[in-house]
């Protein structure tokens, strides 16, 4: 393999890299802005009188989604970080930038 072709190969894997970064963190955005809507409609909801059951399920309902969407956030960070160094240290030991 050529240099160039050696070359143009690490810049598509650098490309492709960070295209999955930004993927992830994007997931990651629309996540949290769907548990931000889901949230303030639940304490909407219970601000109006409602019996005691009733509060307490959608509690524990909010308390739950929060408990994954923790773990599920966790996740996409776990894969934003392997992404985004991957593709500096594509970047720094290949082309010997920062």
């Amino acid at each position: 393999m050529s240099s160039k072709q050696n070359d143009n190969g690490l810049k598509g894997t650098y490309e492709q890299h960070w295209l999955h970064a930004r993927h992830v963190a994007d997931e990651r955005l629309w996540f949290t802005n769907i548990y931000v809507l889901i949230v303030v409609g639940v304490l909407a909801f219970l601000k109006v009188d409602q019996p005691l059951f009733l509060r307490l399920g959608l509690l524990l309902f909010v308390l739950l989604l929060s408990i994954v969407g923790f773990f599920m956030c966790h996740s996409l960070t776990v894969h934003f970080i392997t992404y985004s160094r991957t593709a500096e240290l594509i970047q720094i030991n290949e082309w010997g930038t920062s």
